[in-house]
């Protein structure tokens, strides 16, 4: 009797190479932002609609909802290594049955989550800088947070798309 692997490789592959490739990608963005700024500074574009400004963001996006409160660095970091462990047991788990587009979907979701988390666990903080003026209370934000909403919206939405014997 043969053995067959439950594991699509090709998936896993794709996983793997696909979040490296965001990360060293992203990397380059933050390093070349941040290499125009410092804490404080800001870079306006187009006057009145984009600008970057370097933001220590110590909290998470929940905080700017609820201003008094407060997540400890533990919980954060605590919560981002479970995600990447869920995200990470889903797809060696259910490789068989993701598409191409799930795989790319939760390597974003993975990198961004590991990038936020990164930084955290380096500086103590989430360096954001991505403002748009034309919103008064729209967050800061940087690329993990891009990587991050693209990664769940795109999963969220093609998992909607799937009937429910094929999940």
């Amino acid at each position: 009797m043969k053995f067959e692997s439950k594991f699509n490789k090709n998936n896993i592959i794709l996983f793997f190479l696909s979040c490296l490739c965001l990360y060293l990608a992203s990397s380059g963005v933050i390093n070349i932002i941040t290499s125009k700024l410092h804490s404080g500074d800001y870079l306006k574009y187009n006057n009145f609609f984009f600008y970057l400004s370097e933001v220590h963001n110590r909290g998470i996006c929940i905080n700017n909802i609820f201003e008094n409160l407060v997540i400890p660095d533990s919980v954060i970091i605590g919560a981002s290594i479970f995600a990447i462990f869920v995200i990470i047991f889903l797809v060696f788990y259910k490789s068989m049955v993701w598409n191409k587009f799930d795989i790319l979907s939760l390597s974003s979701l993975c990198t961004g989550v590991t990038i936020n988390m990164l930084e955290r666990i380096h500086f103590g903080y989430v360096i954001d800088y991505f403002n748009f003026s034309f919103f008064r209370m729209f967050p800061t934000f940087n690329v993990a947070d891009i990587l991050i909403c693209m990664g769940a919206f795109s999963f969220i939405v093609s998992l909607l798309a799937k009937k429910s014997d094929e999940i």
